[in-house]
């Protein structure tokens, strides 16, 4: 099956013939035609499958055949933080440029007076939003969602997870009712609490799980057993040793990733950090650095995680356990993108051995573990740190 056999306007195949993308992926399959059909769904699939575009081709597939005579916002896409966000932004504007349809992100940081002239355009197509920032611009009138056709929760779980169940059940008052708008959740993992939500926000909805998803062969995965204590200078030793063209180091909490970059500076191993403790700007100039391969290595925790999407990513190192199997998913999915080898790495006690081995079953194969430090500095020919001079990018 192509693209050009799920009965996509004309305009949507030639955007897709100039990023050279031909055939859906499964998740575009099975969910593609029935979105057409303005049905609800639930799109529950594992990072890096495609979700994204699986929902947007029929969003702009309706746009471009709508007969709108308003001049509200007609889509709304919800998301959990500013870097999905502007993610998606950057998706949409790179794909729709000729599609004439005008797009909008707002999310919290200084930019309201650029906020609110972008909202007083005369025709707002999609509106990309983070929860908290839809509010506030809602209650003080600067948007209105009583035109909404259809509705997007992209990271649903993680939306909730965020402590915004109070500030969704005040989008969905203010939303159209769920009879009278398409209604698209869109998740790698399904908890009890979102499902409840879900049967307020949506109604009826059909679920659609992506089925024959493997975890690409292209990741290999492995796993360091030491106690807490020489857990950093295990990670120091693979910074140093390890070739990689990015790596992300995944924390448990802001907490952490403070620590943890206090002692890589420490080290002279320069770097980038991301959470939600951090002002916008900050977080921008992080993604922007690295991004663009001013600096190589990036500390995040896993909700600041969500939207980065780098193809130059090679190395996941798991400084703290993560708390699912779904979460690492996530992590390990933002490397091994578009065919390219990568590496994920778990740093662990013995405590998590039980969740190695669930892992293992899950994944269906054995996990490469080092349980000893001299087995581990044989396997990765490590001598002394003294001699080895490895040039990190340094900021500009």
């Amino acid at each position: 099956m192509t693209f050009s056999d799920l009965d996509l306007d004309p305009r949507i195949l030639e955007g897709l013939d100039e990023l050279s993308l031909t055939n859906p992926s499964p998740v575009q399959k099975q969910t593609i035609p029935s979105l057409l059909q303005n049905q609800n769904m639930i799109i529950k699939s594992p990072t890096g499958t495609g979700k994204t575009f699986a929902y947007l081709l029929p969003i702009f597939h309706h746009l471009l055949n709508a007969k709108i005579m308003h001049d509200e916002p007609t889509t709304l896409i919800l998301v959990p933080t500013r870097e999905l966000a502007r993610q998606i932004y950057d998706v949409c504007l790179n794909f729709a440029k000729h599609l004439n349809l005008e797009i909008v992100v707002i999310y919290a940081g200084p930019r309201e007076q650029k906020h609110k002239r972008d909202l007083d355009k005369h025709f707002i197509d999609i509106l990309i939003s983070t929860p908290g920032k839809l509010v506030d611009y809602v209650k003080r009138g600067w948007i209105k969602l009583g035109r909404i056709a259809i509705s997007v929760l992209d990271e649903a779980d993680v939306i909730l997870e965020m402590g915004f169940a109070d500030v969704m059940k005040f989008v969905t008052e203010a939303l159209p009712h769920k009879n009278k708008r398409q209604s698209i959740i869109v998740g790698a993992t399904i908890s009890s609490n979102l499902a409840q939500f879900v049967k307020e926000f949506s109604g009826k909805i059909d679920m659609k799980e992506v089925t024959g998803f493997e975890i690409p062969k292209s990741i290999s995965h492995h796993a360091i057993i030491v106690t807490e204590a020489k857990k950093f200078d295990i990670l120091k030793k693979l910074l140093l040793h390890e070739k990689f063209e990015a790596c992300i180091i995944f924390v448990s909490s802001i907490h952490k990733s403070r620590i943890t970059s206090r002692n890589l500076f420490k080290a002279n191993i320069d770097h980038e950090e991301i959470h939600s403790g951090r002002t916008q700007r900050q977080r921008n100039r992080a993604i922007e650095n690295f991004t663009s391969g001013v600096v190589d290595i990036l500390i995040s925790t896993d909700i600041a995680a969500r939207g980065i999407d780098i193809p130059e990513v090679t190395l996941i190192i798991n400084f703290d356990y993560p708390k699912s199997f779904d979460d690492y998913l996530h992590r390990a999915g933002r490397t091994g993108r578009f065919g390219k080898r990568g590496k994920s790495i778990l740093i662990g006690t013995e405590k998590n051995l039980t969740a190695l081995s669930l892992y293992e079953k899950k994944i269906g194969k054995r996990i490469n573990r080092v349980n000893k430090i001299a087995q581990f500095n044989n396997r990765i020919g490590y001598k002394s740190d003294k001699n080895k001079n490895r040039k990190f990018k340094k900021r500009r």
